[in-house]
């Protein structure tokens, strides 16, 4: 029963990680889309969000 209770914990952490981890990076590329719209270069968008050059080119490409 122990061993359930904890393999349904990891589980659920790891669920709860993953979904984090994906509204935290949506976050991520909405700020960098301001950025963009703001004017800033994609360098500097890169730069502050941590985001890549090329992922920061194809965010702006699919949002035009």
């Amino acid at each position: 029963m122990c061993g359930a209770w904890k393999k349904d914990m990891d589980k659920a952490r790891e669920e709860g990680l993953a979904e984090g981890l994906a509204t935290g990076r949506k976050k991520l590329i909405e700020t960098a889309l301001v950025m963009l719209k703001d004017g800033l270069p994609i360098e500097k968008v890169s730069q502050y969000s941590g985001l890549s050059v090329s992922e920061i080119e194809k965010i702006s490409l699919n949002n035009k």
